[in-house]
């Protein structure tokens, strides 16, 4: 398990999670910040993970309790980092493909499972190329979208190192970059999130490279109940689980590390899946605005 950094505090020597400064949400989708957070840093930390690693990511808020909002989609992105190791890359550079959403399940939002304490579960494609990568994680709290500038986005990026043998790579028409990738107009980020129409997520196509399994296409369902939390700098707190066997949540049996990330929320990482390269990566929860801790756990 990886614990995060708390916003404006020291990073966690074991935790690939990255540094930011601020846990307030990211405002406006031309904000610099949408990369991975506010100021996001590298870390010296990278987490191993393979092909088809089944991973878990839970926000929680800066006190450790559980996520504020329950209202809106979540994101899930990888960008190569390329010949540059992960902990030097500089995310600017980074062209990023979805590999997971998802929206609206059974009779409300799926981030209301966040509200619950119960983790996002998805897999890293099956034939994801060998290599370094970034992986951001990302909530986007929709109980104030009614009105232009009213999204809330929490991104959250970790370092991971896939190992395997397996070559797929996303293609060049799947690739976006952050900011850039959503308008603050968008149907999927202007909306009232309190109806039963369905959902337009924002930005590109779940990349050709994941599994269907990751796609939630967010069909109509009766109006969620608002958060209880409707305003003020909810910042979430990701932690990245693996399961044994690849599926379902878990709590790890084995905490490995935890990352802190913003001041109200923590993200993250239980390691089981650790040892042999990790066969299974599960973050638990991840998001912009964590403020203490990030847990992935890998199984």
């Amino acid at each position: 398990m990886y614990q995060g950094p708390i916003a404006g505090g020291q990073p966690i020597p074991d935790s690939p999670v990255r540094q930011i400064s601020d846990a307030s949400p990211v405002k406006g989708a031309n904000n610099k910040a949408m990369t991975c957070g506010p100021d996001a840093k590298p870390v010296s930390f990278v987490a191993p993970a393979n092909p088809g690693s089944a991973i878990d990511v839970l926000w929680q808020a800066n006190d450790r309790n559980h996520w504020p909002h329950n209202t809106g989609p979540m994101e899930v992105y990888l960008a190569s980092c390329g010949s540059v190791p992960c902990d030097k890359f500089d995310a600017s550079n980074a062209q990023w493909f979805k590999i997971s959403e998802v929206g609206k399940r059974n009779g409300g939002w799926v981030q209301q499972d966040q509200f619950d304490g119960k983790a996002h579960s998805f897999k890293l494609p099956s034939n994801l190329a060998r290599g370094g990568y970034l992986l951001r994680h990302e909530i986007v709290a929709l109980h104030l979208a009614d009105q232009p500038g009213g999204a809330e986005f929490y991104p959250a990026c970790i370092q991971i190192n896939v190992g395997g043998n397996q070559s797929g790579a996303p293609s060049p028409n799947e690739l976006v970059r952050f900011p850039g990738a959503y308008k603050d107009n968008d149907p999927g980020i202007l909306v009232n999130a309190f109806t039963d129409a369905p959902y337009k997520f924002p930005g590109p196509a779940i990349s050709k490279l994941a599994s269907s399994s990751n796609n939630d296409a967010g069909s109509p369902s009766p109006s969620p109940a608002p958060s209880s939390k409707t305003e003020g700098p909810a910042q979430p707190s990701p932690s990245v689980v693996p399961p044994k066997n690849g599926s379902g949540n878990c709590k790890p049996k084995k905490k490995r590390a935890v990352y802190n990330y913003s001041n109200d929320y923590i993200p993250s990482i239980p390691a089981s899946a650790l040892e042999p390269l990790l066969d299974d990566f599960k973050p638990r929860h991840i998001s912009r605005v964590m403020a203490r801790m990030v847990k992935p756990h890998f199984h």
